[in-house]
């Protein structure tokens, strides 16, 4: 087999082997092969432009070898660069070949750029060809060169000069005579050419209008050209105005031949075509008004109007909007075409089209466009979370690209700009309501009332929103116009007035509508107009009656009415207005409110129970209930996902989980709760008992054990159940592989507070078996981690001092004995385990030497030599040495003053600001990679202290050694004459100097030591 025949096999294996190990070797030799030499690289390149059913892949190949290649850093040679640039070229690539190369190409150029001017000259001449595959070369190239600029550096480019793209235009645009001539022989090749030339505008034209930069001003110069080519404006129009002659509807700019194949080809190039002109138009029309007429497209608009409004009318007028947006293209064709529609409409000297044209823009394109469609239904039973989002898009800031929104936008357009529109809509909008609520059901209207609508009504009703469409969709729309124009509305009191009496005239068929989507663009509705709606005194029980139905709604077969209506309620809380004259309103919407957590997966519900507990804490205390059931059903619905995650092994489960929690871990933050606090407790019980069954692997053991930690802390005491549950913890570590995770902060505080239970001998051996549990893992001595449970049978022995059992402190002893003679237990953790010692001998020093009797001297030595972590551990040696040495002045020798003069030096280093040094390198070397891990492992053992629940923290060990000696000196003069005589100068002069040091505070986290300056006062000791 020649090599050739081997890498061909290969390149099968690759991408058509179902086995993943034999796949991935194939490619991984395969990728070697082909970087490692330049004939194998070769060959892979003749694939690509060969007719070989392996093309596409060897393309693929290539690309991802040249940018392995660039991203190592191996360098390229000319001939790889050739090798593509061959392929790129070749007759024989097809343009999806020539596409899968994109990446790699462009980053060439970027990272090559003496290659650049090469590919610019390579772009015109291929774009000025006859034949359709070259000028997709040249396209190719085009791209290419685009992608490689940065837009966050194009002022450097345009000091390359930009001649390059303004030549590419004016070359390309002959290619565009076909269209501009509305032939109809367009061959297949063609049309997919001048669709690869309109997605790369569309993407060159959204990258320079639409980029989020802080320095826009950059891309003026470049925004500026396309402005200002011709070449460029013709291209775009030539797309645009393209009616082919076989079109239904002339001079209509969407294709409709009835060629279904044919029209979606050439929509396709339309809809981007369409896209891009309608980034221009938005960017142009916020220029002024100068440099507007500056710009090749400023005498273009009145045409360009007339055109999008006769091509919107006939299109629409021939077919049904239900029928029209289930077409390929076409929902995306028709939201560009109203957008534009919406930019122009603010433009003073196209306002007669639009008052022209207002009525059948409302009732024909607008209204139809509003109703709910059926993708949209889908959406709301499946995903009644993105429904809502929709809703709110539309109504708000209209990001969506849906016709829906886009006939938003073109409305917002049409009120704020077109007299007499907002007072039109809104009549229009509450006669629909109006009628289609006496078509539903047996209105509150009189005889006389019900004339007048339905007079209204017969001027229009050979509308296409009646032709149509139904009662229900003329009811739902209609509320969407009005929650539209809202904006608008609040001042008018003529239109308020009218939806008053709309609502007080209808509010039992508001009450027994079964329509969700009726009730869904209610609350919508309802939620905008709120604080506008019966402010009159006499009228507020209305909007207390319709604010009680909004809760009504909710219902677990109806998510998506719940969480409108949550939406509607957050904006009814939020008013201070409202929040003054309901008084009740909270306790009278609370009990339904959490009734929709037993089933609702809506972030904002969750979010809304936990403002109003903090927003109203008063109400709750006088509605004890209330916080009780909510807790209930928290807990119920906590049980149900963890069931439900076990059952069906569904991850997604836990946001709904993670969500109870944050509410229940809530209250204990909230001042006003804590006399409630315990009675929560109690109905958690169902969430306690799970911990205490036997291999129950619950998956918020965490989140369990972060609220006991709180309500222990809040409550300065530990509860009965707290007592209960604690031997369960047990399970806990073990199930963490011996780690305590949020246990650590939790014993600390069971431990800090509940000394009185600790008094138990049982409770204290619960608590140290605990502690050791985790200590005692031998095959993990390097984890910083076991450190905890040396630091929590330190507080242990601070807590209960000489109340701690004598049996189990021995016991304690022994097992910490055993641990700092293995030579494997080094660093933190011996630092942190020989220091229960030191807790030991400064809390209790009497019991301590009664219980290592003859130990004791062997121990102490082992203390003494011992390499203190710097921090909380040196500060406890310092201390306890201290106490020490006052207690049994023998202890005190020169050699003690040595270690304590280490310790402190340690202490002052690691105090001491940190130097940074700039470096541009981003590869880090070995020992920078030690040097981070090691501190990953300091920062973790501080934030262990953190927590650490301990009283010696506070305590400065400088000033208490200074005055240790100073006492000394004063009462035991011959001992420091002693140590004198056997310390050197050096040693002297630190002495010295450590008896000057004073800790201040920099207002800072960190704390800084200085020596203070000449004082009177300051007296040397040696």
């Amino acid at each position: 087999m020649t090599i050739a025949e081997e890498l061909h096999q290969l390149l099968i294996l690759t991408y058509t082997n179902a086995d993943n190990t034999i796949r991935q070797q194939a490619e991984i030799k395969l990728m070697n092969l082909v970087i490692d030499n330049i004939q194998n690289f070769q060959s892979i390149a003749q694939i690509a432009k060969s007719q070989d059913n392996m093309q596409h892949q060897a393309a693929s190949l290539l690309n991802s070898a040249v940018l392995k290649m660039l991203s190592n850093q191996v360098e390229l040679q000319l001939q790889h660069a050739q090798l593509i640039f061959d392929v790129i070229t070749s007759q024989q690539t097809s343009l999806k070949c020539k596409q899968l190369l994109q990446k790699s190409m462009s980053l060439l150029i970027k990272l090559k750029k003496a290659i650049k001017p090469d590919i610019q000259d390579k772009m015109k001449q291929l774009v000025k060809s006859d034949k359709l595959w070259e000028i997709q070369s040249g396209l190719f190239f085009f791209k290419t060169l685009i992608d490689s600029l940065e837009l966050q550096s194009y002022n450097l480019v345009i000091n390359q000069g930009l001649d390059w793209i303004k030549d590419f235009f004016d070359l390309i645009y002959p290619l565009f005579k076909r269209l501009d001539e509305q032939s109809g022989d367009l061959s297949e090749e063609y049309i997919i050419t001048i669709r690869y030339y309109s997605s790369i505008v569309l993407d060159y034209c959204e990258k320079l209008f639409k980029q989020k930069t802080h320095n826009k001003e950059q891309l003026i110069p470049l925004q500026n050209i396309m402005f200002k080519l011709n070449s460029f404006q013709i291209t775009l129009f030539a797309i645009f105005k393209y009616s082919p002659p076989a079109n239904i509807l002339q001079s209509c700019i969407i294709s409709c031949t009835n060629n279904e194949q044919f029209d979606n080809r050439i929509n396709e190039v339309k809809m981007y075509g369409l896209k891009c002109l309608q980034i221009l138009i938005n960017a142009l029309l916020s220029k002024t008004k100068n440099e507007q007429k500056n710009s090749v497209f400023s005498n273009q608009q009145a045409n360009l109007t007339q055109l999008l409004l006769y091509s919107i009318f006939t299109y629409t007028r021939q077919a049904r909007i239900s029928d029209i947006l289930q077409k390929q293209f076409l929902p995306s064709i028709l939201s560009s075409i109203l957008r534009l529609l919406a930019h122009l409409g603010g433009q003073a000297e196209l306002y007669p089209q639009f008052q022209e044209s207002r009525g059948p823009l409302i009732t024909d394109i607008i209204y139809p466009f509003l109703v709910t469609t059926f993708s949209e239904y889908q959406i709301m039973k499946e995903q009644p979370e993105e429904f809502v989002n929709i809703a709110l898009d539309v109504v708000d800031k209209q990001e969506s690209d849906l016709p829906k929104t886009a006939a938003t936008t073109l409305l917002e357009t049409l009120c704020d700009h077109i007299d007499g529109s907002t007072s039109f809509l809104a009549q229009m909008a509450i006669v629909f309501i109006s009628s289609g609520i006496l078509e539903l059901s047996q209105s509150q209207l009189n005889k006389q009332q019900q004339q007048v609508v339905f007079t209204d009504i017969q001027k229009i009703n050979n509308k296409k929103i009646f032709q149509e469409f139904t009662s229900v969709d003329r009811i739902e729309s209609s509320l969407m116009i009005l929650t539209i124009i809202s904006y608008l509305i609040q001042k008018r009191q003529d239109i308020i007035s009218m939806m008053e009496q709309l609502l007080q005239s209808n509010m039992q068929f508001f009450t027994n509508t079964t329509e969700q989507i009726i009730k869904v663009r209610f609350a919508l509705f309802f939620g905008y107009y709120c604080d506008n709606l019966f402010k009159v005194e006499s009228q507020f029980q209305i909007m207390l009656n319709y604010i009680q139905l909004l809760i009504s709604y909710a219902k677990p077969q109806e998510p998506v009415v719940l969480y409108m209506t949550i939406e509607a309620l957050k904006d009814i809380f939020e008013d201070d207005e409202l929040k003054h004259k309901s008084g009740n309103l909270v306790q009278n919407v609370f009990p339904a409110l959490i009734s929709g957590l037993q089933f609702s997966t809506y972030e904002r519900h969750f979010e809304m129970i936990g403002n109003l507990l903090k927003k109203y804490p008063t109400t709750f205390i006088a509605n004890e209930n209330f916080i009780l059931n909510l807790v209930q059903i928290l807990v119920q619905r906590i049980i149900k996902e963890e069931t439900l995650i076990k059952t069906n092994n569904d991850s997604t489960r836990y946001i709904h989980l993670n969500r109870c929690w944050n509410l229940i871990k809530q209250f204990p933050t909230i001042n006003e709760f804590q006399p409630f606090l315990l009675k929560i407790e109690l109905a958690m019980q169902p969430i306690y008992q799970q911990l205490v069954i036997q291999d129950n692997k619950m998956n918020f053991d965490e989140d369990l054990i972060s609220f006991i930690s709180s309500l222990i802390q809040k409550l300065q005491s530990v509860s009965q159940f707290q007592r209960e549950i604690l031997p369960y913890f047990s399970q806990i570590i073990t199930k963490q592989s011996g780690r305590f995770g949020q246990l650590y902060e939790t014993l600390n505080m069971y431990m800090y507070y509940g000394r009185n239970y600790f008094l138990q001998e049982q409770a204290q051996n619960i608590y140290f078996n605990l502690a050791l549990q985790a200590l005692m893992q031998e095959e993990a001595f390097e984890d910083v981690d076991l450190a905890e449970g040396a630091l929590l049978i330190q507080l242990g022995i601070q807590v209960l001092q000489n109340d701690i059992n004598q049996t189990l402190l021995t016991q304690v002893f022994q097992q910490v004995l055993q641990l700092i003679s293995k030579e494997n237990v080094t660093g933190i953790i011996r630092s942190r385990i020989t220091a229960i010692f030191l807790v030991a001998f400064y809390f209790i020093p009497q019991l301590s030497l009664q219980i290592l009797g003859e130990h004791f001297q062997n121990i102490y030595h082992k203390v003494l030599y011992t390499q203190y972590h710097p921090g909380y551990d040196v500060k406890l040696f310092i201390v306890t040495i201290c106490k020490l040495i006052q207690q049994s002045h023998q202890l005190l020798n020169p050699e003690l003053i040595q270690i304590i003069i280490k310790n402190l030096e340690n202490q002052e280093n690691e105090e001491k600001p940190e130097k940074t040094e700039d470096d541009d390198d981003d590869m880090m070397s070995d020992d920078e990679e030690i040097d981070q891990l090691e501190e990953e492992v300091r920062l973790q053992a501080k934030q262990q202290i953190e927590s650490f629940k301990g009283d010696l923290q506070n305590i400065d060990e400088f000033t208490i050694f200074k005055n240790t000696l100073l006492n000394f000196k004063t009462q035991q003069p011959q001992i420091i004459e002693l140590i004198k005589l056997k310390l050197d100068n050096q040693t002297q002069q630190k002495l010295n100097n450590y008896l000057k040091f004073i800790r201040i505070d920099n207002n800072q986290s960190a704390r800084k030591l200085m020596t203070t300056g000449k004082r009177k006062i300051q007296r040397q000791i040696i």
